[in-house]
């Protein structure tokens, strides 16, 4: 079967999948359908070529989407063969420019060192962590905190840097 829950998708840039269709109490197939449902609806049709099916499209929309690949006979009757979930990505052209791109850690590391620092906003003395109003949490709690945010900042920020290797000339 395919392996669509691993396949890289961003809404509104194509994309491709294969399936691999090696189920013999399937009659004849006479066409391959893979279905989404989420943000969008949006129906392929697959390429049947020996055991495998190769499915291209794009979906408009960036969310979690239910997925199902269905035969079909010369009968017009449907053989379920997969149901999944598959998460698209938000078209990186698409973000506005007042979004703000920092992580929930990321976020919350910045109003718990604007408290620290006594520089808090309007917005970040009523920022609420965990269920507990920030100005109420003890400076104590707040370092304690803060060193936790800081790692899982760090971590996030270990994930996205991955290295790029450009060689210039021959």
């Amino acid at each position: 079967m395919a392996a669509l829950s691993k396949t890289k998708i961003t809404a509104s840039y194509a994309f491709t999948f294969t399936s691999t269709v090696a189920d013999p109490s399937l009659p004849a197939v006479s066409a391959f359908k893979a279905s989404f449902r989420g943000p969008a609806t949006v129906d392929l049709d697959g390429v049947a070529d020996s055991n495998t099916v190769t499915f291209s499209g794009t979906l408009p929309a960036s969310g979690l989407y239910r997925y199902s690949i269905i035969a079909l006979d010369a009968n017009s009757n449907r053989y379920l063969l997969e149901v999944g979930d598959v998460t698209v990505a938000q078209d990186p052209t698409a973000i506005s420019i007042d979004t703000d791109l920092r992580s929930y850690a990321q976020k919350t590391l910045d109003a718990i060192e604007a408290v620290l620092a006594k520089k808090a906003t309007s917005d970040q003395q009523a920022y609420t962590i965990a269920g507990r109003s920030i100005t109420k949490i003890p400076f104590k709690e707040l370092y304690e905190m803060r060193e936790l945010f800081r790692k899982e900042v760090a971590m996030q920020k270990r994930k996205l840097a991955k290295a790029v290797l450009i060689r210039y000339g021959s």
